[in-house]
């Protein structure tokens, strides 16, 4: 019967926990400044249990469960909050695919394949900033930094850009189907090409 007598309390833990992360990331996102968008998602949802916790300490004469359970709940509710910091603000923001899905709908729902790459370069890149938000997100997460018009590597983005192209060779797919066909390009990318800088960083 126990269990039975918790689930209420342990709903409304979680009914808690999401309802202030929903608040929380709404007024972040409209009335504050947003640096990084799944960072600061992120870090709504740690915000968001912080203050449950706060809430929970409150009540805590009232409540039917332990601390251990509390924790248990919020644990589940931040890896939701998390989950959806990464899945639909992230990919909406920075998806290429869903772009193209709304400059296509934006354009009737149709264009000629051979005029997409243009457009691409064209509309998608200026009107969504997208050269701009890359350079202010890895600004603000500390991998690059600007010396005059060049855009240099700090240590942390070389560790980045090596793990990163660790897990590109070694992790992602070797039959990746691209146009019908398969391939493993997209696993090294630049393939035999040799490492240079311009000559205004050098």
């Amino acid at each position: 019967m126990r269990p039975i007598k918790k689930s209420p309390t342990i709903a409304f833990v979680i009914a808690l926990n999401l309802a202030l992360f929903v608040i929380i990331n709404i007024v972040h996102s409209r009335f504050l400044p947003v640096h990084v968008v799944l960072y600061d998602a992120i870090a709504d949802a740690f915000l968001a249990a912080v203050t449950t916790v706060f809430c929970l300490f409150a009540l805590r004469r009232r409540l039917t469960i332990t601390a251990w359970e509390s924790a248990l709940a919020l644990a589940a509710v931040l890896s939701l909050a998390v989950n959806y910091a990464v899945l639909l603000p992230t990919i909406v923001d920075r998806s290429l695919s869903v772009g193209m899905l709304e400059m296509l709908s934006h354009r009737g729902g149709g264009i000629r394949r051979s005029a997409l790459e243009d457009l691409m370069f064209k509309e998608f890149f200026p009107r969504y900033h997208v050269v701009e938000i890359r350079i202010t997100e890895q600004l603000n997460s500390g991998t690059i930094t600007l010396d005059g018009d060049c855009i240099r590597l700090t240590p942390r983005g070389r560790i980045v850009a090596g793990f990163t192209n660790w897990f590109r060779t070694t992790m992602l797919p070797k039959h990746r189907e691209i146009m019908g066909s398969y391939s493993d390009s997209l696993t090294d990318p630049f393939g035999d090409m040799p490492t240079q800088l311009t000559e205004d960083c050098r």
